[in-house]
C-alpha cells in the first residue's frame, strides 16, 4: 500500500523568474527565453500582475511543508534522485514553447528533460506548464518507473493554479491522502476552470 502524500513529500521546481534581476536577464536573451517578451508592460507588470501573487503563493506553501526549488535549471532535476519514494510528487512550473519547456537556465527540448530526470524516479510528476503533451508522452515511454504524470492539455491561467495548489496542499497538511485521490478531483476543477476562462460572466 503506498504512503499518503504529505506537503513535506512535495517538491516544486520554479522556472520563472522570482526578481528584477532574473527577468532583466530573460528579458536580455530573447533566444533563450520567450515568457517575459510575451508581456506588455515589462517590469511593472509582470510584478504587479504575476509576481506578486506567486511569491505570496510559494511562501504559503513552504509554511505548510512543501520543498520550493527556485530557479529551477536543467541540472536541478538530478535533486528528483533524493526524492525517493511512490507517495513523492514532483511539480515542475514553467513556460511552454513549440521546441520544449522554459527552464530558469533557458528554452530546453523535451528530451533533453527526460534524459536528465533520473531513471529509478518512481514517484508522481505533476507539470504546470499549458499544452505539455510532448513532455508527458516522453516521460511515459522512457521513464516507466514514474507512478503517475499529472498535466491538463489545456490554457489554465497560473493564477487558477496557483490558487488551487494552495487548496490542495492545505488539504494534505489536514487529511491522510493518497497523492491520486487528492489530484482526482483537483485536476477536475483545474479543467473546469479553464473552461470557464472562456464564458462570459
Amino acid at each position: 500500500m503506498t504512503a499518503s502524500t504529505t506537503p513535506s513529500d512535495w517538491m516544486v521546481g520554479v522556472c520563472l523568474p522570482l526578481s528584477e534581476g532574473e527577468y532583466s536577464l530573460h528579458s536580455s536573451n530573447p533566444g533563450s527565453f520567450d515568457l517575459v517578451h510575451q508581456i506588455d508592460g515589462g517590469w511593472p507588470v509582470y510584478q504587479r500582475a504575476l509576481l506578486t501573487t506567486i511569491l505570496e503563493a510559494l511562501n504559503y506553501y513552504k509554511n505548510l511543508g512543501v520543498l520550493i526549488e527556485p530557479s529551477f535549471t536543467l541540472n536541478k532535476f538530478n535533486r528528483l534522485s533524493h526524492h525517493i519514494g511512490a507517495n513523492k510528487v514532483f511539480t515542475l512550473v514553467g513556460h511552454w514553447t513549440e521546441i520544449g519547456v522554459e527552464l530558469a537556465d533557458g528554452i530546453t527540448p523535451f528530451d533533453t528533460i527526460v534524459d536528465i530526470i533520473p531513471p529509478t524516479y518512481c514517484g508522481v510528476v505533476d507539470l504546470c506548464v499549458c499544452h505539455p503533451t510532448p513532455l508527458a508522452a516522453a516521460l511515459r515511454l522512457r521513464r516507466p518507473s514514474i507512478r503517475t504524470i499529472r498535466f491538463v492539455d489545456a490554457p489554465v491561467s497560473l493564477l487558477l493554479w496557483l490558487r488551487l495548489y494552495k487548496a490542495l496542499f492545505a488539504l494534505l497538511s489536514q487529511t491522510s491522502l493518497d497523492v491520486d485521490d487528492a489530484m482526482q478531483a483537483w485536476i477536475g476543477a483545474a479543467i473546469d476552470g479553464a473552461k470557464n476562462l472562456g464564458r462570459r460572466p
